[in-house]
């Protein structure tokens, strides 16, 4: 059952030629209008990216946002942003989508089947980013596959060894990630007073990587 505390209402659309796009770099933006969900920018290659905006759902139903207008809105009233796509074309439409976030943890196995990515909800809360886990997941699932084909025994408690070390490996960051997420969510002011001290603390800078 979906859970609106625990899953993120978005909106994306890929963008051609978005100005001083870096490309080894993931880029989210935190704006006055779209608090407290957050903006994003996700390079492809040196001139396309994919580009969105998302909220939890709990806030979405409680404010009554459109997303789609409130992407475009974003860009075109936030002023760095309206620089920078100032001369991009969007390919495609803005298309809606749900993110299941790996803030609460779910099942992901039991007799004859593993969930991986974002069937097992192992979305990052604090980003929206799920490759990288929907990968580790993946691997994981291959290798208990493998064993469970080797031994003929698909039943929930051999396979439940899959869910004993995705847990190991995910289940801690994503609840650090989760309660981060909810800290700065509409407290920009915070991020910005991390980020400015990250150069001066290796602390505060340790803190900013773990949770990004």
């Amino acid at each position: 059952e979906l859970d609106p505390n625990h899953h993120c209402a978005a909106v994306r659309a890929y963008f051609q030629d978005v100005a001083d796009l870096k490309p080894d770099t993931m880029e989210i933006h935190l704006v006055k209008e779209g608090l407290p969900g957050y903006f994003w920018i996700f390079p492809v290659n040196t001139s396309e990216c994919n580009v969105g905006f998302g909220m939890l759902s709990k806030h979405v139903a409680e404010r009554k946002i459109a997303l789609r207008p409130a992407l475009t809105e974003i860009i075109s009233k936030t002023p760095a942003l309206a620089k920078r796509f100032a001369s991009a074309k969007m390919e495609g439409k803005v298309l809606g989508f749900g993110l299941p976030l790996g803030s609460r943890w779910m099942t992901n196995s039991g007799d004859g089947f593993l969930l991986c990515g974002d069937a097992a909800s192992l979305i990052d809360p604090a980003t929206g980013e799920g490759i990288g886990n929907a990968m580790w997941s993946a691997q994981m699932a291959a290798k208990h596959a493998i064993k469970a084909f080797q031994s003929q025994n698909f039943s929930a408690a051999a396979l439940s060894e899959y869910s004993k070390e995705l847990h190991s490996k995910l289940a801690k960051e994503l609840r650090q990630k989760y309660w981060a997420q909810k800290l700065i969510a509409d407290r920009p002011w915070l991020l910005n007073w991390l980020i400015g001290r990250a150069g001066k603390n290796g602390i505060i800078a340790w803190l900013i990587k773990k949770v990004f």
